[in-house]
Order: C-alpha cells, then sequence, then structure tokens
C-alpha cells in the first residue's frame, strides 16, 4: 500500500529511498526534501521513521529480495524519480550486484569494488599506514595457534574487533555464535577462552591495543580525488558508553586538527574512494594523539547532526552524482550538539543503575553531573535532535507512540 505524504508539484527528479526505517534514512529524506526534491520511501515495517516524514512523498514496505528490483523500477520509473539511494552496507553492495537489472534506476552510492575495499579493515588500515595515520596495533590471526606467536608483545586491555563483520556472522550464525561489536579482554588467560569459541568456524576477530578518549569523526565529500566537502564531530556520548554508536556528538571546525584533516582526505584518495565517507578516529584530548579506527563508506550514524549543521552530504551525493552538477559548498553551523535520545537515556541508565555492566576499565563514572548533564542539554539552545524536527513532528511522535504501545510493524 502506498501511503501518500506531501504533495505539490515537483520540481526536480525525484528520489526512491531505499531504507528510511531509522534516523540516518530520516535525515536523508529531510534534507532532499526541504531541497525541493520528491522522496519515495520504503521501510521495512509500518514503524519506520520515514514513513510519518512530511519529506517522504509515498511510503511503501520494500519487496521481498526477489521482487525487489521491480518494486524498485516501478517506483522510479512511475514517479520521475530515476535516482536510487540507501543507508545499509548491505543495500550499497545488493544495488551494485543488481546495477544492470536496475536501469533505467541510476543508483546514487559508490561504485562495485569501492565499498568492499573499505570493508576490509585489513586494506583500510594498509592505506592508513601509507599516508602516515597512527592506528592501533592490529594483529590478525588465521588459527589458535598462531596467537602464542603475539602474546610475549600485548598490552592489555585489548579491544576485538571483526575485519569483515558480515562475512563473520554467515560462518558463525550457524554455530550459534554472535558477531559483538566490540569485546573488551583483560587478561592473556581471557584472551585465549574468548578466542577459542570461534575455532570451529575458522575465523578469528582482529585484536587491537586499547585507545584512550573518546570519538572523533572526520566526513568528507570526496570528488575526483579530492575533499568536496570536509566536515568534523566529536562524539559527547557513546552507547553503549564504553564505546559504540553516537548518542551526542558535537559539530565542530573542520580547521580544528589541519594535519589530521589531510590525512584523512589522502586515506581516501588512497582507497580511491568518491563521494560521502566517515573517517573514524579514537582521539585523547589530554594528549592531541588520534589513532584511527574505521572507514564508513556510506551516511554514518551521526548523519542527522551534519543536517542540522547544514553541511550538504546528502544533497551533493544528489547533484554530484545524479545530475553532475558540482558545486562549492556552502559553510556549516558548528557548535551545535545532536542527541539520539533512546541511546543516550539508555546510557544514562546504565551510568546510574548498571555501572558494572561496563567494560572499559578506564571509563570515569561521574553519576551527579550525567544526570544533570542530561536535563541541562534539554535547555541548551544549540540542541538538536536525531530524531526531533521542529518543521517534522510526526516521525518522534510516531515513535513515541509506538514505543509505548508495543504496536507491531
Amino acid at each position: 500500500m502506498t501511503v501518500p505524504r506531501a504533495a505539490g508539484r515537483q520540481r526536480h527528479p525525484g528520489v526512491v529511498l531505499l531504507g528510511v526505517d531509522t534516523p540516518i534514512g530520516l535525515a536523508m529524506a529531510r534534507e532532499l526534501g526541504r531541497a525541493g526534491i520528491d522522496v519515495y520511501g520504503l521501510g521495512r515495517t509500518h514503524r519506520a521513521l520515514g514513513k510519518h516524514s512530511r519529506y517522504v512523498t509515498t511510503f511503501d514496505i520494500r519487496a521481498s529480495a526477489d521482487r525487489l528490483v521491480d518494486q524498485l523500477r516501478n517506483l522510479g520509473t512511475n514517479n520521475n524519480a530515476p535516482f536510487l539511494m540507501t543507508v545499509s552496507e548491505d543495500d550499497i553492495l545488493w544495488i551494485n550486484r543488481n546495477r544492470d537489472a536496475l536501469v533505467p534506476i541510476v543508483p546514487l552510492v559508490p561504485a562495485p569494488g569501492q565499498l568492499e575495499r573499505v570493508l576490509d579493515k585489513q586494506a583500510a588500515i594498509r592505506a592508513a599506514d601509507a599516508v602516515g595515520i597512527d592506528r592501533p596495533l592490529s594483529i590478525q590471526i588465521e588459527t589458535l595457534a598462531a596467537l602464542e606467536d603475539h602474546l610475549p608483545g600485548l598490552t592489555y586491555p585489548l579491544v576485538l574487533k571483526w575485519a569483515d563483520p558480515g562475512s563473520a556472522h554467515a560462518k558463525l550464525k550457524p554455530l550459534g555464535l554472535r558477531v559483538d561489536k566490540a569485546a573488551y579482554i583483560h587478561s592473556e588467560t581471557e584472551l585465549k577462552r574468548y578466542l577459542r569459541q570461534f575455532e570451529p568456524a575458522g575465523c578469528f576477530p582482529l585484536i587491537q591495543s586499547y585507545c584512550a578518549g573518546g570519538g572523533l569523526g572526520h566526513m568528507i565529500y570526496m570528488h575526483q580525488g579530492r575533499a568536496l566537502i570536509r566536515f568534523q564531530h566529536r562524539r559527547v556520548h557513546e552507547w553503549p558508553p564504553e564505546g559504540g554508536v553516537s548518542s551526542v556528538c558535537v559539530a565542530e571546525r573542520a580547521d580544528m586538527y589541519p594535519d589530521l584533516m589531510a590525512k584523512s582526505e589522502a586515506l581516501l584518495a588512497t582507497l580511491g574512494w568518491e563521494g560521502p565517507a566517515m573517517v573514524e578516529y579514537r582521539f585523547d584530548h589530554t594528549t592531541g594523539d588520534a589513532k584511527f579506527m574505521e572507514v564508513n563508506g556510506r551516511f554514518w550514524g551521526s548523519l542527522p547532526l551534519a543536517v542540522h549543521a547544514r553541511a550538504g552530504f546528502v544533497i551533493t551525493t544528489y547533484r554530484a552524482m545524479g545530475l553532475g552538477d558540482v558545486r562549492p559548498p556552502e559553510p556549516y553551523r558548528t557548535g551545535l550538539k545532536a542527541r539520539y535520545m533512546i541511546p543516550e537515556t539508555r546510557r544514562l541508565a546504565r551510568i546510574l543503575f548498571g555501572r558494572q555492566k561496563i567494560k572499559d576499565p578506564y571509563f570515569a563514572v561521574r553519576p551527579t553531573r550525567e544526570l544533570a548533564r542530561f536535563f541541562l542539554d534539554y535547555l541548551n539552545p544549540h540542541s538538536r535532535y536525531y530524531v526531533w524536527a521542529w518543521d517534522d513532528p510526526l516521525p518522534m511522535l510516531a515513535d513515541l507512540w509506538s514505543a509505548v504501545f508495543n504496536r507491531q510493524g
């Protein structure tokens, strides 16, 4: 069923947006819609945030995999929406596998091969080394026996992550094993015990040294090997508290750390990247040390902050990839703070009532300060929100309604 939203004469070619379920997809729809571009959204359930946005012209439930190509083509050709955008890495990979079948729809996503290079953490690490970016000690073992050679050089705590989470999930799921975003290891005994469970699958997570500090993101739009947009944000809070998704982040000047920004641009150029991406660091503000973490070759979780700051990543993707219109960006607004309230509330609850579950041994627990900041940020004139927007209130209200009454999609 199609649910009509914003009406009116279309001024520009429209966009089919695959994945309006999350704040990322909602932010993309808002930036496009505010520019006068009709957005035809697809989501997995009727609880999708974008279903209720005034900037989503129509909303449909996405079809099953065997019917999705036909759904996208019909939606685009019937609505003068020749361009296709999406959110997740899996959908980008699927679109690239089906580019020929999607004609005449034009995907505005990274070209085939680009995302694969970014998802390969070892390839990204080699590129970071080539441009002189510092990184934590990283060890990838192929067998459990190979771990013995590395044990003398390890210092604890360690952080274990999967180099390719998608591939690991396919191997671990049949064995009933899960892919943790990150595991904190505090001793050799704990390291061996944690890794032993993956021996039947024949694959192991990447072993990295612990890095102090918080998240620092360089969001860059690359065009023909050079940065067209540079945007910097700092993670103030994360969920879980020891590191994960951004729950509060702040827009900072892109020239605060010019040498590091230049290296981020060089890294993406080395990877042959075109379009939007985020280079993520662990940054210690007391020492100024930055350690490379990863590259996100898609629209990132904190995109709502960039949209509030008017950095222009989404509309630039539409213009540059879709229309061949490359124009210099407008200066973005610094100092804005974006809050993702569901994980931010969970973070506060963890600090107040479940601090024993925080895995980072160096995480400073300050309950009174955290509680005061949580409520005072509602009064901060620079505060913005991942879901709430004054000109588009229904997504948040519908999300609250669903949460309170636990309605199923």
